[in-house]
């Protein structure tokens, strides 16, 4: 039997050396046992390691220092697509990051944390970020205040939101997840797996929304702000102007049909 020592300089490094010396004394009071280690099991004793628990805790910190953004369960993609595209238009980098880290599903977290967000995940962070605010042409210049989504793409996973120009477009998918327990009653809501934010750089996109100098000439549809728009506190107690606009796109699409058909 060996002992087996490893060293490094802080919990996040990589190991640098280590160190085996072979035991030879008290062969007698070793004993030896046989024993199935369990996934649930691994992930339990993985979660009690040091640079778990650090990066737990520096999570919670971050994410209590930021902004104050409470996200309710959602009951819809709708819905969801809505409170992002809204911190996507009159939202910042900071108010997008503490969203989306408590809007993602699982695939896009930490194993067994609601706070730490794995390198999948920070990665769609990133880039939101990137095209949303820091690009010439930015999500507040190329879409309209009220949600436009493509009736005819979107479904109960996808969600596609327009903007004012072809190929300006941003897509966000989720999944329907078990949330905290209510008198005894799991709650569910709707989680993001995938965020791919879009706008346009070139040089004719840019000179387009440019021109604007009134939004409402790109937004004609957007007549009157949404008065049931969701606020960045993630409180949506009444998203039924999302869902009528989303009811009213389908029929005009009917309606399109029918007028073709009958040609």
């Amino acid at each position: 039997m060996y002992q087996v020592r490893l060293y490094r300089d802080n919990p996040k490094a990589e190991w640098k050396n280590f160190v085996a010396n072979k035991e030879t004394s008290h062969k007698e009071n070793i004993e030896y046992s046989k024993e199935t280690i369990t996934y649930e099991k691994a992930e339990r004793l993985r979660r009690k390691s040091l640079a778990y628990t650090i990066n737990e805790q520096n999570a919670k910190a971050a994410m209590a220092a930021g902004p104050n953004v409470e996200v309710k369960n959602i009951s819809s993609m709708q819905q969801l697509a809505a409170l992002v595209h809204n911190t996507l238009y009159k939202g910042n980098p900071n108010e997008l990051k503490a969203l989306l880290t408590q809007t993602f599903a699982r695939n896009l977290m930490v194993d067994g944390s609601t706070v730490q967000v794995n390198g999948m995940g920070e990665q769609m962070i990133n880039r939101a970020i990137e095209v949303a605010y820091k690009g010439d042409g930015t999500y507040a210049m190329q879409y309209c205040p009220t949600p436009n989504i493509d009736a005819k793409r979107s479904n109960e996973k996808h969600i596609y939101l327009v903007g004012g120009m072809d190929k300006v477009v941003t897509l966000i998918s989720g999944i329907q997840e078990k949330g905290a327990y209510v008198n005894g009653v799991a709650q569910t809501t709707f989680k993001i797996t995938n965020i791919d934010v879009g706008t346009r750089q070139d040089d004719d996109a840019l000179a387009y929304f440019a021109s604007f100098t009134d939004k409402s000439k790109m937004c004609a549809n957007d007549k009157a702000v949404n008065k049931t728009y969701p606020s960045n506190s993630g409180t949506l107690s009444n998203n039924s102007g999302v869902q009528n606009e989303l009811q009213k796109q389908k029929g005009n699409a009917k309606n399109k049909l029918k007028g073709l058909l009958k040609q």
